[in-house]
């Protein structure tokens, strides 16, 4: 709770510095699940063990108290956390006695220790499935395992707080929820609509792969207009889309290159961040050395990443008064070149090298 509240303390200051850190710190701890036999948060404790504090207990734990926010609400949550502190204060605590009190504050009575019970016991985190059938969304989980890196011989079944969004034919988001708490379900959706996208706001602990139909549906919503979806969510789907490919590779790579072809345009840092961090995975996966599409995908997110740059040498000329912003991205995009040169073998040098130099000119 402590480790989300700061960020809560942070949005009152700053709304746009507390998203990106909030997102970083999340995008870090997926990774790290996936490639670490990661403990589950609720460990028992015999002796004094600092082990335990890692980046992943503080910053999966902070996700989670954001995804049951999303779930009960702002004011029900706040009302939870507000009893919780009173109740407790001068205390110990378990994780029991927070959930009781967001519970009671909830206004559809959910029993949350229930809901919780999975994430706090287990390691790893799901993936939710969407595949849309005419005016149904038929919606399926799975452990999410990107290296097999864990020793559970079971296959947990999360409550997963699932919340979505349809977009209408006249570009409209209507925000849902969903409790899945089992394996598969159908959820009914009346009247046309354009899309679906699964992990709206960018609250949920998990990630989403779609249908073949409902990905392209996606794809051509970013080319149209990306910022429809918030830069958390931009950042997401290109994370989530990496990462799967990654896994199986049950994702066609058109998936992944479409969703680079819309980032030319892009110039928040969220999305970018989480370019350099996917791809950061195949690297570290090696599958360049063995997959050649992954060369491709490589080659093209270094010429993506050229042009986006002009974009953004643009945006900070004219905002050149605000010198906090310029030396943030400077260093940002500069580094995020320089990964791009170094990790695209197959690239030209003297397709990247100009760009950066001619960026470092124009912010000295």
């Amino acid at each position: 709770v402590a480790s989300f509240m700061q960020y809560l303390g942070l949005q009152a200051f700053d709304n746009d510095w507390s998203m990106k850190n909030f997102f970083t710190e999340k995008i870090n701890s997926m990774m790290s699940e996936d490639f670490t036999n990661s403990r589950a948060l609720n460990q028992p404790v015999a002796v004094p063990d600092f082990s335990i504090f890692n980046g992943v207990t503080y910053a999966k734990g902070a996700s989670i108290v954001r995804m049951v926010r999303g779930l009960l609400g702002e004011k029900a949550f706040m009302n939870g956390i507000k009893t919780y502190l009173n109740q407790n204060k001068y205390s110990n605590v378990v994780s029991d006695d927070l959930w009781q009190a967001l519970s009671n504050s909830s206004d559809d009575g959910i029993d949350l220790k229930a809901v919780m019970s999975i994430w706090m016991g287990e390691r790893a985190y799901p993936l939710v499935t969407v595949r849309r059938n005419h005016s149904e969304i038929q919606i399926s989980q799975e452990p999410f395992i990107l290296k097999n890196n864990t020793t559970s011989r079971t296959t947990p079944i999360w409550t997963i707080p699932f919340q979505y969004g349809i977009l209408d034919q006249q570009g409209h988001f209507s925000r849902k929820m969903f409790l899945l708490r089992e394996e598969t379900a159908t959820i009914k959706i009346s009247g046309h609509f354009k899309l679906v996208k699964g992990n709206y706001r960018d609250d949920g602990y998990y990630r989403v792969n779609y249908d073949p139909e409902s990905w392209k549906a996606i794809t051509d919503q970013l080319m149209t207009n990306h910022e429809i979806f918030s830069p958390g969510e931009r950042a997401h789907l290109l994370n989530d889309a990496v990462s799967i490919f990654a896994r199986t590779k049950p994702l066609n790579m058109s998936v992944v290159m479409d969703l680079l072809n819309y980032m030319e345009k892009e110039t928040d840092f969220l999305p970018w961040f989480s370019a350099s961090h996917s791809f950061g995975i195949l690297i570290k996966l090696r599958l360049k050395d063995i997959k050649p599409e992954v060369k491709v995908l490589m080659q093209k997110f270094a010429t993506v990443a050229t042009k986006a740059l002009e974009l953004i040498e643009n945006q900070l000329q004219a905002k050149e008064n605000n010198k906090g912003y310029k030396d943030a991205m400077k260093e940002y995009m500069v580094n995020l070149i320089r990964r791009i040169n170094s990790r695209v073998s197959d690239s030209s040098p003297s397709t990247l090298r100009p760009s950066t130099d001619k960026f470092t000119q124009k912010m000295d």
